[in-house]
Order: C-alpha cells, then structure tokens, then sequence
C-alpha cells in the first residue's frame, strides 16, 4: 500500500512539472507572438493605408505614416492591435508543438512516415 501512494506522489508530482514545462512554453510563445504583433503593426497599418487609398492619393510611406499621426494620433498606428494580439495565440500553440515534438524524434518519424509514404506513391516510387 505505501510503493501505490509514492507512485501516486511520483504521478502527481510529474503531472505538475509536465503541465508547468506545458504552460511556460505556451507563456513563451505568446509572449514572443504579441511582441511581433506590437512591433510591426505599425508598419502593418501604413502599409494598408496605402493599398487602399486612392491611386491619385497616394502619398508615401513617409506621408502616410505623417496623415496617420495628424489625423488619429499616435494610437492610430496600433489601430486593430486587439484582434492581432488575440491571433497571437496560434503561433504560442505551434511553438509548443515544435518544442514537444523536437523532443522527441521518434514521434517526428512516426508523424511523417505516412506523408512520406502518401508522397512516395504520388511520384509512382
């Protein structure tokens, strides 16, 4: 009876260092995730100003980056910086996937054999 309660405080204890090492990497990715999104939005912004202001219109980055500012102030240029960050969260899950499958590579293999295989009879191999 004693070995069941030490392996069920082993299990235990493995459990909540797996889903920490889980939850700081998915932590890590939307972290790294919502800094890209805060740091290139801006550019993100102009550049689709530009795309769809009239041909005739166009001024520039320069000049349209100045427009954004006149007109809605340095916020403006995180317009939309809610929804992005909320995107964010599909690349932390990727990350996290990568992170746990680079860990073990058997898993890699066993995972692409089937897209190896599918490709091999495309090509007639």
């Amino acid at each position: 009876m004693r070995d069941l309660r030490r392996g069920a405080v082993t299990y235990s204890l493995a459990r909540l260092l797996l889903l920490n090492a889980h939850g700081a990497q998915l932590t890590l990715g939307v972290h790294a995730a919502s800094l890209n999104s805060v740091a290139t939005l801006p550019i993100t912004v102009i550049n689709t100003r530009m795309q769809t202001a009239d041909p005739s219109q166009r001024k520039g980055m320069v000049g349209t980056a100045a427009e954004i500012l006149q007109t809605e102030g340095f916020s403006g240029l995180w317009r939309g910086i809610g929804p992005s960050l909320i995107l964010s969260i599909n690349p932390a899950i990727t990350f996290l996937v990568f992170e746990k499958l680079k860990g073990t590579p058997e898993l890699c293999v066993t995972l692409a054999c089937p897209l190896a295989l599918t490709q091999r009879r495309r090509d007639g191999l």
